[in-house]
């Protein structure tokens, strides 16, 4: 049996940009049609994948990536999205601030090195502004290229535990947050 989809028409409660974004991942092949603006797909392999996103949504959290570099921001963003977390990416610290009292973000990874604000700063900047609107305090995780003893020590004293140094070992970093997450719950 195969289904066939319209730019206007959600699968079982799938969004048809969710579609697009299995068929990207490689995870879902459109079936070719001839011509129009359908695209044809067997209805097992959709209702595979939307029992599959349900089980994600039950266990995705929420991260902010402050990451001043496109490249490392997009590919971190990428690897979390599909390890299960939703997250966003924000270039520099000041335009974080918005983003951090406006939206629910379960943990920030902040790079330390950024135009501006610095990373700590940034987080600072963030829990006062949090802490100003009554918000909860979201946990923290540090991903830097330089070791540096004396940020480390700052960012110990603020209670951030996790120092990440790039190039980071991907499973490393995803414990990182994975215990975090779970400390914030």
């Amino acid at each position: 049996m195969t289904f066939w989809i319209s730019r206007n028409s959600q699968i079982l409660s799938v969004s048809r940009d969710m579609i697009g974004s299995w068929i990207e991942q490689g995870l879902l092949k459109p079936v070719p049609v001839p011509a129009g603006d359908s695209v044809q797909f067997r209805f097992e392999d959709i209702q595979t994948l939307a029992g599959k996103r349900l089980v994600l949504r039950e266990r995705t959290h929420r991260i902010l990536i402050i990451e001043d570099d496109s490249l490392v921001g997009d590919s971190l963003r990428t690897l979390l999205e599909k390890s299960g977390f939703e997250a966003s990416v924000i270039p520099l610290g000041l335009a974080a601030l918005d983003s951090a009292i406006r939206e629910t973000f379960d943990l920030i990874l902040a790079d330390i090195r950024m135009p501006g604000m610095n990373g700590l700063e940034t987080l600072k900047a963030i829990r006062e502004l949090r802490n100003q609107f009554g918000l909860p305090q979201v946990s923290e995780v540090i991903v830097t290229a330089y070791e540096d003893e004396q940020i480390r020590i700052e960012a110990a004293c603020m209670g951030i535990t996790d120092f990440i140094l790039k190039p980071f070992d991907f499973k490393e970093l995803l414990s990182a947050l994975e215990r975090n997450v779970k400390h914030a719950t």
